[in-house]
Protein backbone atom coordinates (compact mmCIF):
# COMPACT_ATOMS: atom_id res chain seq x y z
CA UNK A 1 0.00 0.00 0.00
CA UNK A 2 1.60 3.44 -0.82
CA UNK A 3 1.57 6.66 1.10
CA UNK A 4 -0.99 7.85 -1.11
CA UNK A 5 -3.83 5.26 -0.35
CA UNK A 6 -2.79 5.46 3.68
CA UNK A 7 -3.71 9.11 3.36
CA UNK A 8 -7.04 8.99 1.73
CA UNK A 9 -8.01 5.83 3.41
CA UNK A 10 -7.37 8.15 7.08
CA UNK A 11 -9.19 10.91 5.39
CA UNK A 12 -12.30 8.58 4.16
CA UNK A 13 -12.09 7.24 7.74
CA UNK A 14 -12.45 10.61 9.17
CA UNK A 15 -15.70 11.46 7.00
CA UNK A 16 -17.17 8.48 7.67
CA UNK A 17 -16.90 9.28 11.53
CA UNK A 18 -18.11 12.74 10.25
CA UNK A 19 -21.23 10.64 9.35
CA UNK A 20 -22.11 9.14 12.36
CA UNK A 21 -20.54 5.40 10.92
CA UNK A 22 -19.37 3.10 13.70
CA UNK A 23 -15.95 1.76 12.17
CA UNK A 24 -16.46 -1.36 14.44
CA UNK A 25 -19.24 -2.38 13.00
CA UNK A 26 -18.34 -5.51 10.53
CA UNK A 27 -19.80 -3.56 7.31
CA UNK A 28 -18.08 -0.48 7.72
CA UNK A 29 -14.62 -2.40 9.49
CA UNK A 30 -12.82 -1.70 6.31
CA UNK A 31 -15.02 0.58 3.82
CA UNK A 32 -12.37 3.38 4.58
CA UNK A 33 -10.05 0.96 2.76
CA UNK A 34 -12.16 -0.35 -0.05
CA UNK A 35 -13.14 3.40 -1.06
CA UNK A 36 -10.10 4.52 -1.23
CA UNK A 37 -8.98 1.99 -3.29
CA UNK A 38 -11.88 2.03 -5.77
CA UNK A 39 -10.98 5.56 -6.23
CA UNK A 40 -7.18 5.15 -7.07
CA UNK A 41 -8.47 2.49 -9.50
CA UNK A 42 -10.75 4.69 -10.99
CA UNK A 43 -8.54 7.34 -11.10
CA UNK A 44 -5.71 6.06 -12.12
CA UNK A 45 -4.03 8.69 -15.22
CA UNK A 46 -4.47 11.38 -12.97
CA UNK A 47 -0.67 11.86 -13.06
CA UNK A 48 -0.14 14.06 -16.32
CA UNK A 49 3.54 12.00 -16.83
CA UNK A 50 1.59 8.85 -16.17
CA UNK A 51 -1.13 9.98 -18.76
CA UNK A 52 0.94 11.00 -21.71
CA UNK A 53 3.89 8.05 -21.18
CA UNK A 54 0.84 5.76 -21.53
CA UNK A 55 -0.52 7.62 -24.38
CA UNK A 56 2.73 7.47 -26.22
CA UNK A 57 2.95 3.55 -25.51
CA UNK A 58 -1.03 3.30 -26.92
CA UNK A 59 0.19 4.98 -30.26
CA UNK A 60 3.87 3.37 -30.53
CA UNK A 61 2.63 0.96 -33.30
CA UNK A 62 1.21 0.85 -36.32
CA UNK A 63 0.26 -1.57 -38.97
CA UNK A 64 0.73 -0.73 -43.22
CA UNK A 65 -2.68 -0.48 -44.79
CA UNK A 66 -4.28 0.90 -47.98
CA UNK A 67 -7.88 1.37 -46.47
CA UNK A 68 -8.69 4.68 -46.99
CA UNK A 69 -12.35 4.29 -45.52
CA UNK A 70 -14.15 4.86 -42.34
CA UNK A 71 -13.23 2.69 -39.46
CA UNK A 72 -15.87 2.87 -36.67
CA UNK A 73 -15.49 1.30 -32.79
CA UNK A 74 -18.84 1.57 -31.36
CA UNK A 75 -20.78 0.69 -28.34
CA UNK A 76 -17.57 1.36 -26.06
CA UNK A 77 -18.55 0.98 -22.49
CA UNK A 78 -16.44 3.59 -19.78
CA UNK A 79 -16.83 5.12 -16.68
CA UNK A 80 -15.94 8.09 -14.87
CA UNK A 81 -15.62 10.35 -11.95
CA UNK A 82 -18.03 13.41 -11.90
CA UNK A 83 -15.52 16.53 -11.01
CA UNK A 84 -18.29 18.51 -9.94
CA UNK A 85 -19.68 16.03 -7.02
CA UNK A 86 -16.95 13.00 -7.04
CA UNK A 87 -19.63 10.54 -8.33
CA UNK A 88 -19.83 7.82 -10.93
CA UNK A 89 -20.25 8.71 -14.72
CA UNK A 90 -21.06 6.04 -16.54
CA UNK A 91 -20.44 6.86 -20.58
CA UNK A 92 -21.34 4.76 -23.88
CA UNK A 93 -18.77 6.07 -26.54
CA UNK A 94 -18.93 5.74 -30.39
CA UNK A 95 -15.68 6.60 -32.40
CA UNK A 96 -15.26 6.21 -35.98
CA UNK A 97 -11.86 8.12 -37.89
CA UNK A 98 -10.80 7.98 -41.53
CA UNK A 99 -7.15 7.91 -41.98
CA UNK A 100 -4.74 9.54 -44.38
CA UNK A 101 -1.55 7.96 -43.37
CA UNK A 102 -1.47 4.89 -45.34
CA UNK A 103 -1.34 3.41 -41.74
CA UNK A 104 -3.90 1.60 -39.44
CA UNK A 105 -3.38 1.45 -35.39
CA UNK A 106 -5.06 -2.01 -33.67
CA UNK A 107 -8.81 -1.47 -33.15
CA UNK A 108 -8.31 -2.41 -29.43
CA UNK A 109 -6.53 1.07 -28.89
CA UNK A 110 -9.77 2.64 -29.37
CA UNK A 111 -11.48 1.23 -26.75
CA UNK A 112 -8.64 1.45 -24.53
CA UNK A 113 -7.75 5.10 -25.31
CA UNK A 114 -11.46 5.82 -24.24
CA UNK A 115 -11.14 3.90 -21.34
CA UNK A 116 -7.68 5.61 -20.39
CA UNK A 117 -8.92 9.18 -21.04
CA UNK A 118 -12.32 8.20 -18.50
CA UNK A 119 -9.71 6.95 -15.24
CA UNK A 120 -9.83 10.83 -14.47
CA UNK A 121 -12.12 13.74 -12.99
CA UNK A 122 -13.00 14.86 -16.37
CA UNK A 123 -16.08 17.05 -17.72
CA UNK A 124 -18.11 14.63 -20.43
CA UNK A 125 -17.52 17.40 -22.93
CA UNK A 126 -14.01 17.74 -22.24
CA UNK A 127 -13.44 14.05 -22.32
CA UNK A 128 -15.54 13.52 -25.39
CA UNK A 129 -13.26 16.87 -27.25
CA UNK A 130 -10.21 14.99 -25.72
CA UNK A 131 -10.92 11.74 -27.39
CA UNK A 132 -11.36 12.74 -30.88
CA UNK A 133 -7.98 15.59 -30.68
CA UNK A 134 -6.11 12.66 -29.72
CA UNK A 135 -7.70 10.54 -32.20
CA UNK A 136 -6.50 13.29 -35.33
CA UNK A 137 -3.33 14.44 -34.04
CA UNK A 138 -2.28 10.87 -33.55
CA UNK A 139 -3.59 9.31 -36.87
CA UNK A 140 -2.75 12.44 -38.78
CA UNK A 141 -6.83 11.39 -39.90
CA UNK A 142 -8.92 12.89 -42.81
CA UNK A 143 -11.64 12.98 -39.67
CA UNK A 144 -12.96 11.96 -36.83
CA UNK A 145 -16.08 11.73 -34.91
CA UNK A 146 -16.94 10.81 -31.51
CA UNK A 147 -20.09 10.38 -30.20
CA UNK A 148 -20.53 10.44 -25.95
CA UNK A 149 -23.68 9.00 -24.16
CA UNK A 150 -23.36 9.87 -19.99
CA UNK A 151 -25.48 8.54 -17.60
CA UNK A 152 -24.55 11.12 -14.55
CA UNK A 153 -25.47 9.65 -10.74
CA UNK A 154 -24.91 13.47 -9.85
CA UNK A 155 -28.04 13.71 -11.71
CA UNK A 156 -30.02 10.22 -11.33
CA UNK A 157 -29.49 9.69 -7.39
CA UNK A 158 -29.60 13.60 -6.55
CA UNK A 159 -30.51 17.18 -7.19
CA UNK A 160 -33.00 16.82 -10.11
CA UNK A 161 -33.28 13.27 -9.72
CA UNK A 162 -33.46 12.50 -13.54
CA UNK A 163 -33.17 8.97 -13.41
CA UNK A 164 -33.61 8.10 -17.22
CA UNK A 165 -32.15 11.21 -18.49
CA UNK A 166 -28.68 10.82 -20.59
CA UNK A 167 -26.23 13.74 -21.64
CA UNK A 168 -24.65 13.44 -25.43
CA UNK A 169 -22.02 15.28 -26.45
CA UNK A 170 -20.10 15.12 -29.79
CA UNK A 171 -17.07 16.48 -31.23
CA UNK A 172 -16.60 16.21 -35.19
CA UNK A 173 -12.87 17.14 -36.58
CA UNK A 174 -11.52 17.43 -40.69
CA UNK A 175 -13.63 15.45 -42.99
CA UNK A 176 -16.77 15.08 -40.25
CA UNK A 177 -16.93 18.34 -40.02
CA UNK A 178 -17.13 19.64 -43.23
CA UNK A 179 -18.77 16.59 -45.33
CA UNK A 180 -22.22 16.07 -44.57
CA UNK A 181 -22.22 12.57 -46.10
CA UNK A 182 -18.96 11.38 -44.23
CA UNK A 183 -20.76 12.46 -40.98
CA UNK A 184 -24.77 10.90 -42.45
CA UNK A 185 -22.61 7.72 -43.17
CA UNK A 186 -20.97 7.68 -39.42
CA UNK A 187 -24.36 8.40 -37.86
CA UNK A 188 -26.17 5.50 -40.19
CA UNK A 189 -23.39 2.91 -39.53
CA UNK A 190 -23.90 3.27 -35.19
CA UNK A 191 -27.66 3.25 -35.79
CA UNK A 192 -27.68 0.14 -37.42
CA UNK A 193 -26.14 -1.38 -34.33
CA UNK A 194 -28.74 -0.27 -31.97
Amino acid sequence: MNHKQRKMERAYAKFLIELGTDLKDSNFKDTAERVAKATLEMLAFEDPELFANEINHLFSKSFPSKYDGMVIVDNIKSKSICPHHMLPVKYVVDVGYISKSGSAIGISKLPRLVKMLAQRRVLQETYTDEIASILAHRLQAEGVMVIVRGDHTCMTCRGTNETDASTTTSSVYGLFKNDLGARQEFLSLINNHK
